[in-house]
């Protein structure tokens, strides 16, 4: 990894002043008003000379100082987020005009990277991760053919390599990670298995769970484990996703699957829980819907939520704090804002990119939301062109450029508080979005300046 600070002294100070004060920017309604730009980070990914550099996702760290990404050159970079931003947003939550952002818009530089010895499968951050204190400043990543690493988050270090190891006792890396919520332990997601570590003992001493008795089963959960996601309320309660299109229900003290549900027609590439641990919402590739269910004891799906995914590319989404918003990317290049209070709503549009977003993640706790873009380009045959004349492996050439991410300020209407539906995730509609959205009408003109094909959405 390149030394330096990669968690400085202001983030820090961004971090503490954020605090834990829960966000209420909750449902989607369509009295709000636009997301402003605030700064991006384009040019690291542009200019490294790799081919088809898009970001895999972007994640902010626990405490809201940092975030971290994962691109097709085989690194992982941590960016600070600017004290000023985090200031402005503290000081003036609703964006109501009493506090301006004085830091001038500007491209962001990563406070260090670390490369992986092949292409990055999964990333995620220590769960107790704090600024304040060195010692939880740490990752976890998996790579093709590589153990499972450990890396401090202040100067890029190696901590500790975890080793799965298959029946024949050959390195097999894992296809996704997570950490339970006290952080002890790590959970791998393998081909019909989950692999467990603990966190004090590196190395290959690991708990190996099948989902799966053997390939030719048809009993358990098939294919690749491809996401996990626990419970945040210690229950031990974790769900993993299934490139075979299932996701699985599991309890840390047993083995044994608590059940099985089956609503895509893809591979599942996201699981999230609600902050209370009663819902679940999961999404898959090839599968344009999100969908809800309740997973306290009936396990029946409770809606859907409808964005563009038809290809491989994780398209991932995320939850407000009190989890009636849902906030997710979409392949044709929008970001999308739904209630999940009622999932037959027609979804806002919050911002429009020139090429496909793969990641829409908020703040822990400030009114911020993060939107990585990027897409793999392949050229056309020169003679192609398009319906203007000019050749399309120009038009591709020019959209390869905005691999990135970029962050927004999500403000409220003018006068306008945030609506939050009285209607529970109890008992919520069943049934498909519509195929009509609702879109944010700007109450003043913004200038985004986040990418050169970035537009505002307006119908």
């Amino acid at each position: 990894g390149e030394a330096g600070a990669g968690i400085g002294t202001m983030a820090m100070e961004a971090a503490a002043m954020a605090g834990d004060r829960p966000s209420k920017y909750a449902a989607a309604k369509s009295n709000w008003c636009i997301p402003t730009a605030v700064c991006r980070a384009q040019s690291e990914f542009t200019q490294t000379g790799v081919k088809n550099n898009c970001l895999k996702g972007v994640k902010w760290s626990p405490d809201g100082s940092c975030l971290l990404t994962a691109s097709e050159d085989q690194q992982l970079r941590l960016f600070n987020l600017p004290y000023e931003i985090a200031a402005a947003a503290a000081d003036d939550p609703d964006n109501s005009g009493g506090a301006e952002c004085e830091a001038p818009f500007s491209d962001l530089r990563s406070a260090l990277s670390v490369k992986e010895g092949d292409s990055v499968y999964d990333y995620c951050w220590y769960p107790l991760m704090s600024s304040a204190d060195p010692l939880t400043c740490c990752f976890l990543s998996s790579s093709k053919d590589h153990p499972i690493h450990m890396w401090d988050a202040y100067d890029g270090s190696l901590r500790a390599s975890y080793i799965p190891r298959n029946h024949l006792d050959e390195l097999t890396a894992a296809y996704a990670l997570a950490f339970d919520p006290t952080g002890s332990r790590i959970y791998c997601g393998f081909e019909r298995a989950v692999r467990v570590f603990d966190v004090t003992r590196p190395g290959c001493v690991c708990t190996t769970r099948p989902t799966c008795p053997t390939r030719r089963s048809r009993n358990g959960q098939r294919g690749v484990i491809s996401c996990l996601d626990f419970a945040p309320d210690y229950s031990g309660l974790f769900a993993a996703g299934s490139f075979g299109g299932t996701t699985g229900l599991y309890v840390e003290n047993d083995p044994k699957m608590i059940t099985q549900l089956e609503g895509h027609t893809g591979g599942v590439t996201q699981v999230r829980f609600s902050h209370d641990g009663l819902y679940l919402f999961t999404a898959a590739r090839c599968d344009d819907d999100i969908v809800l269910w309740d997973v306290r004891s009936t396990c029946r799906e409770l809606g859907r939520f409808s964005r563009r995914s038809r290809g491989n590319q994780r398209i991932g989404f995320d939850l407000s704090a009190d989890s009636r918003g849902l906030v997710s990317a979409s392949q044709d290049g929008r970001v999308l804002a739904f209630d999940c209070t009622d999932p037959s709503q027609s979804p806002v549009v919050w911002l429009s990119f020139g090429e496909a977003t793969n990641a829409a993640v908020m703040h822990p706790a400030l009114p911020l939301l993060a939107v990585a873009v990027g897409e793999r380009h392949f050229e056309l045959p020169t003679e192609a062109t398009g319906e203007d004349g000019t050749a399309l492996q120009e038009l591709d050439a020019c959209a390869a450029e905005q691999n990135g991410f970029s962050i927004w300020q999500l403000p409220l209407a003018t006068g306008d508080e945030p609506v939050v539906s009285s209607t529970t995730l109890d008992t919520p509609a069943t049934g498909d979005v519509g195929s009509s959205e609702t879109t944010i009408q700007p109450t003043k003109c913004v200038d985004n300046g986040c990418f050169d094909e970035a537009t505002l959405a307006t119908g």
